[in-house]
């Protein structure tokens, strides 16, 4: 939300990103961020693919969405088999001290 206040405020011309997937990895958010920033004069620019266009915001969104929805299956697959496999799935246990507190 800063990036957007800021961009209302026009304290900047341009977002220089590493690559689009950074901004967002939803088609409909990247698309809002495009157009909200677009409405405030203010470009995007991706390190490898340079000016973003809605043609380019479509693809990238597109891409990092299924992406981001692949590598939610994998985990669950991954954690279905932990589970299957008689072991915990929920990441670290903690080890809580059975031992009593001594009044003060």
């Amino acid at each position: 939300m800063q990036l957007m206040d800021a961009a209302r405020q026009q304290r900047f011309t341009v977002v220089i990103v590493e690559a689009l997937d950074r901004l967002s990895r939803d088609m409909e958010d990247l698309a809002g961020i495009h157009k909200r920033l677009s409405f405030q004069g203010i470009e995007i620019q991706a390190v490898h693919d340079g000016t973003a266009d809605s043609i380019l915001i479509g693809i990238r969104g597109l891409v990092g969405q299924m992406q981001r929805e692949d590598g939610a299956k994998k985990v669950r697959r991954g954690m279905a088999g932990v589970i299957r496999d008689g072991r915990h799935a929920g990441g670290a246990c903690l080890r809580i001290s059975s031992r009593s507190r001594q009044p003060r």
